[in-house]
């Protein structure tokens, strides 16, 4: 059975290897780590994915390997997209224990044994060995469901919405439920606080799974992050993931891709749940965007606004950014605020040619008004400089050469805020409508050598 390669070698300009050290060189603290957040991708299916906290949740989510981050091509294969919903619940002596349920779409676009296959994942972890809150060995239990449970019907509705080519895979033969048991190992130490009290910490974890007749696979990994009391966090890990298939060639494609040394990163800050991750041998990503409840906790008042995350859909090649906004004395209090601004797509509508591209931008935001606990809407206006990377390729070449071109950004648009104590104490949301012009000097590939893009997003201001 021949299938397409999906693994190469590291990428050795990549994005995140070149431009990180530097920005975090001068960036506040609280910025690299977002920074951080928006460099690599987090697996949400599997233990692994999950961020390290000690506090009841539940998170609604989607994921999608169009959502990679701009770091590797979108494949629009392997787990190509899929749903979870994750509730963490205090089980006793105050340890939490956990329910997820994920579908998954999985595809196997290979050349010779093109097939794609459904997976429902329904797991439940209750604590078995704990000391405190410092470490916590849980048994896990629960069964992989698998077939046409409706992913295909699903996925070309959408891309037929989208005005993208449909995926054409049959389904392969493999059906049945195939019960797993395994054991979880996760530990969090505060290793320091931030100068506004918030922890600093180290999250080793470990997991194993057994599904007889099926699979069984596990992982390593360190986390570390800060995170305050209120569920809010921001964490950063690296790991190495071992999975095993029995059988079906779309799974075990899947497997293929899913191996070896990831990085990972989750953020949860209010409302927002962002997550990614990275096979680095398998130069393959997937992003993950939901909606977060902590549960049972009151939040403090919202003082001051430490700094502005927001995130949004643009208009070109179905791109997508990620901004964060921030300024010493907070944006309560100053209309200046550095702006950090990145952005990636897709250069093909049908996501096969393995194109991609990225784009990071730093610059200041100016706001007009500044925000108040009422209803507002918030104009502003950004200048903007970076580095924009294009990525050329074709399905059989997944480390094209990269043409990086100098950018410039003008923007501007409206924030639309809700008032004050809409859900949670300690955040604003809204939308933000936007429009800008970004100049890429010297590039062949626009008359003018600019363009507009259209934009819009929704925000979080946070007193973090």
């Amino acid at each position: 059975m021949q299938r397409r390669k999906a693994k190469s070698k590291k990428r050795k300009d990549c994005f995140w290897q070149l431009v990180l050290p530097t920005l975090c060189e001068f960036l506040p603290m609280r910025v690299a780590f977002l920074l951080l957040l928006f460099t690599a991708n987090l697996k949400p299916q599997t233990s692994n994915g999950q961020i390290t906290t000690n506090l009841p949740y539940l998170t609604l989510s989607s994921f999608n390997d169009n959502w990679g981050g701009g770091t590797s091509p979108i494949h629009d294969d392997f787990r190509s997209f899929g749903f979870q919903a994750d509730w963490q619940f205090l089980a006793y002596a105050e340890q939490t224990g956990q329910f997820r349920a994920t579908w998954s779409g999985l595809t196997n676009l290979g050349a010779d044994d093109v097939s794609r296959l459904d997976e429902l994942e329904l797991m439940l972890r209750l604590p078995v060995l704990y000391h405190d809150q410092k470490w916590q060995l849980s048994g896990l239990a629960g069964t992989y469901i698998i077939g046409n449970l409706g992913g295909q019907s699903f996925q070309n509705t959408l891309h037929n919405w989208a005005g993208v080519p449909e995926v054409k895979a049959p389904y392969s033969s493999a059906t049945g439920v195939h019960p797993f048991l395994g054991a979880q190992f996760q530990a969090n130490y505060t290793t320091g606080k931030t100068p506004e009290g918030n922890s600093i910490f180290l999250a080793p974890q470990a997991m194993y799974v057994w599904a007889p007749g099926y699979l069984h696979q596990g992982n390593i990994g360190l986390g570390m992050g800060v995170r305050n009391p209120f569920g809010d966090q921001l964490q950063f890990t690296i790991g190495w993931a071992i999975p095993d298939v029995f059988y079906d060639p779309t799974r075990i494609a899947v497997a293929e891709v899913e191996s070896e040394f990831y990085v990972q990163v989750g953020m949860r800050l209010g409302l927002a749940s962002v997550s990614f991750t990275e096979f680095v041998d398998a130069n393959f990503s997937l992003g993950s965007l939901g909606i977060s409840l902590p549960l049972g906790m009151d939040r403090k008042p919202l003082k001051k606004v430490d700094m502005l995350a927001e995130f949004g859909a643009l208009s070109a090649d179905q791109g997508m950014y990620i901004r964060y906004l921030w300024n010493k004395k907070g944006l309560h209090a100053s209309h200046f605020l550095w702006d950090l601004h990145y952005q990636f797509w897709s250069v093909d509508a049908s996501n096969r040619d393995g194109s991609f591209y990225n784009q990071i931008t730093l610059g200041s935001t100016y706001q007009f008004i500044l925000p108040t606990p009422n209803f507002q809407v918030l104009p502003y206006a950004s200048l903007r400089l970076g580095l924009y990377t294009g990525y050329d390729g074709t399905p059989e070449k997944y480390q094209p050469n990269p043409q990086r071109n100098l950018v410039m950004v003008a923007e501007t648009g409206l924030r639309i805020k809700l008032p004050a104590n809409v859900l949670h104490k300690n955040c604003y949301y809204g939308l933000t409508p936007n429009v800008h012009y970004t100049f890429v000097p010297g590039f062949r590939g626009f008359e003018n050598g600019g363009f507009f893009i259209y934009g819009l997003g929704a925000f979080v201001m946070i007193d973090f």
